[in-house]
């Protein structure tokens, strides 16, 4: 029994559009005509491709917003890339906190409420 396949897949290189790279490989249900009765075969082949279209529209839209996100990923990349000798943290002249834990008070330690005037002759 013969199978059908649709296959999404990818050129890189113009120059040789017969090298590609697949992406994805759906199969195409191909119902058994005895099942179909032949009043409504026609409506039924179509409501199954017109599905599996859908499908294949999905994955297509998938690996298409994976290489836009990819390209606009990098060049988010570029416009905030370090120049050259400068990475890592900034220095304390620079306005960066200096390195190393900042000290936190112990949850324990508060400030002890202030005595009113009128409490501090007690």
């Amino acid at each position: 029994m013969s199978r059908y396949y649709v296959l999404i897949c990818r050129c890189d290189d113009d120059a040789q559009p017969d090298q590609l790279t697949e992406l994805d490989r759906i199969e195409v249900p191909t119902p058994d005509a005895r099942s179909l009765q032949k009043e409504t075969a026609l409506d039924h082949l179509e409501a199954l491709t017109l599905a599996k279209g859908q499908e294949v529209m999905r994955h297509l839209l998938v690996r298409q917003w994976e290489h836009v996100d990819a390209q606009l990923a990098e060049s988010h990349r570029e416009l905030f890339s370090p120049l050259p000798g400068e990475g890592g943290r900034p220095s304390d002249d620079q306005g960066g906190q200096p390195a190393g834990d900042p000290v936190s008070a112990s949850p324990g330690a508060r400030t002890p409420p202030r005595r009113r005037a009128r409490d501090a002759g007690k």
